[in-house]
């Protein structure tokens, strides 16, 4: 099949039988945060990280700063890719973006056979945001190790990572709740040749090399994702 080019994409499908994991990155992140894991995961699934605008690659585009936006424009640009079984995930801002775009995926029908997430309350639960003024979001980056201290030595710099968290920080306040069916994630039957332990086989990798470095919410606690 001769898929479209679309600037959402860090890297081009494999277009083998692996089925596809599109991975959507924090705050202040960008698409390279999974640049280890098409290496890792090998043989079991096609690691797709999803680039958002303004940074990295795509340095020079406006940045999102609407979620219904947002996800509307993903839905249309990776529809093609999509070709089932694919999965979700998200980390922390990632989570919540990859949760609207599965719940707007499956009200058509074409939903994910697997969301997983880390780093992120559930959706009902998210507090809301709150007012940083430039020093104390520098200061909280460097001490969550999302920003090197010497960058606080090149203010240009500093300033450009900042800016970058604060668009992505109104991007998670835009989201709105609503209460809606649980979402259909169903033990998955992986029609490329991988058996219905495939996608399986991919939760205990997510959960196992890299529990300690994304921690993910207890399933009890995202009720309107599991079935």
């Amino acid at each position: 099949m001769n898929l479209p080019a679309t600037p959402y994409l860090a890297a081009r499908p494999a277009g083998d039988e692996r089925p596809r994991l599109f991975c959507f990155h924090h705050a202040g992140g960008a698409a390279s945060t999974f640049a280890r894991w098409r290496a890792a995961f090998g043989s079991l699934v096609d690691v797709l990280p999803v680039q958002l605008p303004g940074r990295e690659s795509r340095i020079r585009e406006p940045r999102a700063t609407d979620l219904a936006a947002l996800v509307a424009e993903l839905d249309d640009h990776l529809d093609p890719f999509m070709e089932p079984p694919y999965l979700f995930y998200g980390h922390s801002m990632g989570a919540l973006v990859a949760y609207h775009l599965a719940r707007s995926r499956q009200a058509r029908g074409h939903g994910p056979s697997a969301l997983l997430v880390g780093a992120c309350a559930p959706p009902d639960r998210l507090a809301g945001g709150r007012d940083w003024s430039d020093e104390e979001l520098t200061d909280r980056l460097i001490e969550i190790g999302g920003m090197s201290a010497t960058l606080v030595d090149h203010p240009a710099w500093a300033r450009a990572a900042v800016s970058l968290v604060r668009a992505d920080l109104r991007l998670c306040a835009s989201h709105r709740w609503s209460a809606c069916p649980p979402l259909a994630l169903p033990d998955p039957r992986l029609r490329r040749g991988h058996g219905p332990g495939g996608v399986r086989r991919c939760r205990r990798g997510l959960g196992g090399a890299h529990r300690r470095r994304f921690p993910t919410a207890p399933p009890a606690r995202w009720p309107s994702v599991h079935s």
